[in-house]
């Protein structure tokens, strides 16, 4: 789901959801800079997923290949 506005995106993945920040910091969403694209559309933050998260996610992509 993709929110239009900040305010959607903290209803929708809450507040204290860690993301990238725009300079690339760790960051939660409440707190993160709000940024748009060239159309002048709202920018997600992307999440932040730690390297044990990302590692078990890969993991079990590889599994869903076989």
């Amino acid at each position: 789901m993709h929110s239009n506005s900040r305010e959607e995106d903290l209803l929708d993945r809450g507040e204290d959801l860690l993301v990238h920040n725009y300079d690339g910091s760790i960051i939660d969403l409440k707190h993160a800079d709000i940024w748009y694209n060239n159309d002048g559309n709202y920018v997600e933050p992307r999440i932040y997923r730690s390297d044990c998260e990302q590692l078990i996610s890969n993991i079990l992509k590889w599994f869903c290949i076989l």
